[in-house]
């Protein structure tokens, strides 16, 4: 599955949870505004004709890329630190 692109990686059941707490370690850094907005996104496909669609997401895109989180997020990066929003994970 993997090869084929069906799935992201292979995981011996023996090692899930391990994975999983990777996996979630990994959702967690992801900025919660901008996973909103990428889940609504993605819940928008089909709604609208395709062009819309992407004219949306570009204008998405660069309200999230100036917002105080992507840039608490571009700081966290560069500095090598965790951002605010998974301190507490």
């Amino acid at each position: 599955a993997v090869t084929v692109g069906l799935a992201h990686e292979h995981v011996v059941a023996g090692d899930i949870d391990a994975a999983l707490a990777a996996t979630l370690a990994d959702i967690r850094r992801c900025g919660p505004e901008a996973v909103a907005a990428t889940k609504a996104l993605a819940l928008a496909v089909g709604t609208m004709p395709l062009d819309d669609l992407l004219d949306h997401a570009a204008d998405g895109f660069a309200e999230r890329a100036n917002s105080p989180e992507a840039m608490a997020g571009l700081m966290a990066r560069f500095s090598k630190t965790l951002p605010p929003w998974a301190q507490d994970s």
